[in-house]
């Protein structure tokens, strides 16, 4: 999964795609839950993050980290 507070800083200048392969912790962030328990749910408010647990979502970056 892309580290949330990497992105954090970044979410005005990029849209993001969030990756996990364990569909759980991809619902679990849609719902503005963070799996590792660092983050509020307030810290989702205002990003442009699409998670995904999708390769065919995965394609559709133009770079990857």
């Amino acid at each position: 999964m892309l580290d949330y507070p990497l992105h954090s800083n970044s979410h005005e200048k990029i849209s993001v795609i969030g990756f996990d392969i364990k569909p759980e912790r991809v619902e679990k962030m849609k719902n503005r839950i963070d799996p590792s328990e660092e983050l509020e749910s307030e810290a989702f408010d205002g990003t442009d993050i699409k998670f995904t647990c999708s390769l065919d979502d995965l394609r559709e970056a133009n770079f990857l980290l």
